[in-house]
């Protein structure tokens, strides 16, 4: 029964995820509001016409992974429903024409025909829009391989369930361009499908998508500062225990100081490293503690955790704070018009909120209550003290991240 539940909790969590708004239309000149129909009616363009297709999937000369994704996922789900296979090509090597049978991926050079604002659509969202006998699939990132998966449901049936579970139309010979002019949003961007990584058909990001680390995605602050590279000079940058980091650096100033400076650094060199490839879909920095319950006990970290509420986390935000702060100053000037935002763990040790403390603007904090009962809503009286705990962290932080443990660690 246990393995039945777990199941059960798996599709619902994976289906709850992907709860989606509508978002009005953003057309230029109006045009008609997507919310009224997600289609209506079918062109005189055939898809496929009679086994064949003359149509052509087409990127950006530079396309994301994301936008590539959307792509070869067309590409392999339309041969198994019709056994025609699409060619990919990009935006430099085809001509725009009202008759040109382009399904277009992304934000490319074509993007004005559609009247389209790509920068209007929320993160994760998407627009899909029919003009003449062309589509576009638009959105930034990851919002065109979900816009590819809805042209896939409108089109051929698809609906994905689990992995290698999924609908989808089979022998179609003959298949009409949909009339869409449709828009979509979801209602928790930046979604990650669980433990399964590299899994792609989830309607979700991998949970490395958006993520900026050193080593490791999670439990990754030994990454940044490993102790065979500082503790023989920096042992104040360590717990008293040695597992996790100390992050009043025992009340050593100095040593703070040069810790900070040193995260910072290395922050702003991974950011380049991202970004100086045009990678700025990569910008928020996972910066998160080891993966255990211990928390440094030196006096320095006690007396700030007794004079925040007894919340250990308290501590790294009050390491984190200036680094965030000199970050985004640093980003405006190197980057101009973009963003990077910091995230530690509420974990364990720290899924206490602290009291009397501000965070910085760009410092998001990722809820993680391993403790909780998924079984229940989190109104339900078995969860009351997490309950408590999210509402506190929501007061804190200006967008809230959340590890919604919906992954069986136990029955196999």
């Amino acid at each position: 029964m246990k393995k039945i539940a777990s199941l059960i909790l798996s599709v619902f969590m994976l289906s709850s995820i992907t709860a989606c708004t509508m978002f009005p239309s953003n057309t230029s000149g109006g045009g008609g509001n997507s919310q009224q129909s997600s289609m209506v009616g079918s062109t005189d363009c055939k898809l496929v016409d009679n086994g064949a297709s003359q149509y052509k999937l087409v990127l950006k000369d530079n396309p994301t992974f994301n936008e590539e994704c959307g792509a070869w996922e067309i590409e392999e789900l339309f041969k198994e429903a019709t056994s025609v296979t699409l060619e990919t090509v990009y935006e430099s090597e085809v001509t725009y024409s009202p008759d040109a049978k382009l399904i277009i991926l992304g934000n490319t050079n074509f993007t004005d025909k559609s009247g389209v604002k790509v920068n209007k659509i929320p993160h994760d969202g998407f627009t899909l829009k029919t003009i003449d006998s062309n589509l576009f699939i638009l959105g930034e990132d990851a919002g065109v391989l979900y816009g590819a998966y809805e042209f896939l449901a409108q089109t051929l049936g698809y609906e994905y369930y689990i992995s290698g579970v999924y609908q989808l139309d089979k022998g179609v010979k003959d298949l009409y361009l949909p009339n869409l002019d449709y828009s979509d949003a979801p209602d928790f961007a930046t979604r990650a499908d669980g433990w399964g990584l590299g899994e792609m058909r989830t309607r979700t990001e991998g949970i490395h998508d958006p993520f900026i680390y050193p080593g490791n995605p999670l439990h990754n602050t030994f990454d940044w500062l490993p102790k065979s590279e500082y503790q023989g000079e920096h042992s104040d940058w360590y717990s008293t225990g040695g597992d996790q980091l100390c992050y009043t650096a025992r009340g050593n100033e100095s040593e703070l100081a040069v810790m900070r400076e040193t995260v910072l650094e290395k922050f702003k060199e991974e950011v380049e490293n991202y970004f100086d490839q045009g990678f700025y879909d990569k910008n928020v920095i996972s910066f998160t503690q080891q993966d255990n319950t211990h928390w440094c006990t030196c006096s320095a970290c006690s007396s700030v955790i007794n004079a925040k509420g007894n919340a250990s986390s308290a501590t790294v935000i009050q390491f984190l704070n200036p680094i965030a702060q000199d970050l985004q100053e640093w980003v405006a000037t190197a980057y101009p018009g973009k963003e990077v935002s910091i995230i530690f763990f509420a974990y364990n040790a720290t899924e206490q909120a602290p009291s009397n403390i501000v965070m910085a603007d760009n410092l998001y904090v990722w809820m993680a209550l391993p403790s909780a009962d998924y079984l229940r809503s989190i109104h339900a009286s078995a969860n009351a003290a997490h309950k408590q705990k999210l509402s506190a962290w929501a007061e804190l932080s200006r967008k809230l991240y959340v590890w919604g443990y919906d992954t069986n660690f136990v029955e196999y």
